[in-house]
């Protein structure tokens, strides 16, 4: 590895001389220019795409981002042009300030690279702690041409490619001088990126688990996806799973990769037994290992015992069950075809937007020893400044919480700082996936919050096919079939708040009873039926809103049982 402190020595020094307390805010060196002008900006002066158009560069020699009368013009751009030329670099980190992002190829125009899923890979695995926003420098934050980053992949005509990214390091209140206090914490911020970026260059794989949350066999399997990412070739990569309690007994012997080429996929499975003591609802951990040889990578994997229930659905192709003045049905954008839902349906989002979707019914989670909220997302939101967050609170409370899920970041001192949030760019559908487990025993109240400042107006967020589930002591089973027998029901109008008409039918049964449970499978209330077909009516009034299965029962066995919704 190879470390160049400063790029740009006597613009650093000119501003350390004239503001040393920060403020001087020179970018460019101190070359005197034909015009009489003082400065080159340093990072428009390289060769690939230099003054590609006056957008990503200037050619006037007082404007900040002059790029210079030639290509490498400048002998700071020709000296690291001949420090790469004598070395075999693959990947550079070329350290800026500000923003808290980290940007890649391409800077001079707003396409993406033919290495896009490996830098953007990169990038990713990169930013897991300081929690950066990352893309192509020319959509992420704005064009440029003639920079470094650009130059060092896009040229090899006297060096080979190197995949360059640049980390803007600090935010808004650090600035570009901050504060002696500061310096220390932002370099510890940006170790983990540093490290990450030098693993890579070795033999590295990216371990993923595909394994649903909740588990109901004693006998279960981490299936897991393995990605080779380190640009090393070959490589032998160990997969192997850990108990982190008493719950698991034994696992099976650790899984072997070789041979994979270059973002290759591997997927397979690890065996492990549970304690036959283990209740259900019981939430145990392991960790899902991956060892090269030289360092090993691990991620904890939270799995729980039992069944799990849907209690609660929307694809937004019907009623919906949500209330907003500003989030809308869009059939712009849908996982499921053909609708999903937006903060905003017409377009762009405004500035200084603080608008709520909510969930207009109470989730009982009473019951529960479990409980997930899953749904498909994409988004496009200012990185930094603006964001999503999907927010919960109990039903006896006012304050809103927000949920953390695998593809939240941590909110910027511009944001809901230290907060679980969305923002930046998501442009494939993805399916987020949080867990309940502090709102368990409770009946709580779901939002998506959309908050943006008064700079930058995008696209959006969008959700679809929202689901809560849930793993109790007891469950419903909500159908039976067999050839040649009907057993229904069915309820009307649905949703309702005061009577209900019931619908059934049997041809197996003649001794019927109805019967009302919660969603957790507490059972509410039975009540005998005449025959084994009927219409009769009931009232509902005494129920609480929320939502309900209604079976059709024979003795204990239940035959079909159906959703109610009470508002």
């Amino acid at each position: 590895m190879y470390f160049v402190p400063v790029v740009n020595p006597d613009g650093y020094e000119f501003n350390r001389l004239n503001n040393p307390n920060g403020g001087g805010m020179w970018r460019k060196n101190r070359n005197i220019n034909g015009d009489g002008s003082y400065g080159v900006d340093i990072n428009r002066n390289y060769s690939y795409m230099w003054g590609y158009d006056d957008n990503g560069s200037s050619p006037i020699g007082e404007e900040e981002t002059y790029r210079g009368n030639a290509p490498m013009s400048e002998p700071e751009t020709r000296n690291l042009r001949q420090f790469c030329a004598e070395h075999e670099f693959q990947i550079a980190l070329n350290y800026h300030s500000y923003s808290n992002l980290l940007l890649y190829p391409w800077g001079y125009k707003p396409d993406v690279s033919p290495d896009e899923e490996i830098m953007n890979d990169f990038a990713r695995i990169m930013t897991q702690e300081n929690n950066y926003v990352y893309g192509p420098a020319s959509t992420t934050i704005y064009p440029t041409n003639g920079d470094s980053n650009d130059w060092m992949y896009g040229d090899e005509l006297v060096k080979e490619q190197i995949f360059a990214f640049v980390p803007e390091i600090g935010g808004s209140g650090d600035g570009f001088w901050p504060t002696m206090s500061r310096i220390i914490p932002l370099c510890q911020e940006n170790v983990f990126q540093s490290l990450t970026a030098a693993r890579l260059l070795l033999h590295y794989a990216e371990i993923s688990s595909l394994s649903a949350m909740a588990i109901e066999e004693l006998n279960g399997h981490e299936t897991f996806e393995l990605k080779r990412l380190g640009l090393a070739d070959g490589g032998v990569f160990t997969v192997s799973i850990t108990p982190l309690d008493e719950y698991i007994l034994s696992v099976g012997i650790p899984v072997v990769f070789s041979g994979m080429d270059l973002l290759e996929v591997k997927t397979d499975s690890i065996s492990f037994n549970l304690n036959p003591d283990i209740e259900i609802g019981t939430i145990f951990r392991y960790l899902l290992t991956v060892d090269n040889g030289q360092f090993v990578s691990d991620d904890t994997i939270s799995r729980v015992f039992g069944t799990e229930v849907e209690i609660f659905n929307e694809d937004f192709e019907g009623e919906s069950y949500w209330v907003s003045n500003k989030w809308g049905i869009t059939q712009a954008e849908s996982h499921s075809p053909i609708q999903s839902i937006t903060d905003s349906p017409f377009g762009n989002y405004q500035n200084n937007e603080n608008s709520a979707l909510m969930l207009d019914t109470v989730i009982d989670l009473r019951e529960a020893k479990a409980a997930f909220l899953r749904f498909w997302a994409k988004w496009e939101i200012e990185a930094g400044y603006d964001y999503v967050q999907v927010m919960v609170r109990a039903e006896t409370s006012t304050h809103w919480t927000a949920l953390s899920g695998k593809y939240t970041r941590t909110g910027t001192e511009n944001q809901a700082e230290g907060e679980p949030l969305f923002d930046g760019l998501q442009s494939t559908w993805i399916q987020e996936e949080m867990l309940l487990e502090d709102w368990l025993e409770q009946e709580i109240r779901i939002q998506f919050l959309l908050v943006s400042d008064n700079y930058l107006r995008q696209d959006g967020f969008y959700f679809d096919d929202l689901s809560i589930s849930v793993v109790s002591p007891t469950t419903v089973t909500t159908e039976i079939s067999k050839e040649g027998i009907s057993n229904e029901v069915a309820v009307y109008p649905n949703p309702a708040s005061d009577r209900v008409t019931v619908v059934y039918q049997s041809t197996e049964y003649e001794a019927l009873k109805l019967a009302v449970y919660s969603v957790t499978g507490k059972l509410i209330c039975i009540k005998p039926l005449e025959g084994n077909t009927g219409s009769p009516t009931f009232a509902i009034s005494e129920l609480t809103p929320g939502f309900y299965y209604v079976g059709l029962q024979a003795g204990n066995r239940m035959l079909s049982a159906t959703k109610l919704v009470v508002r």
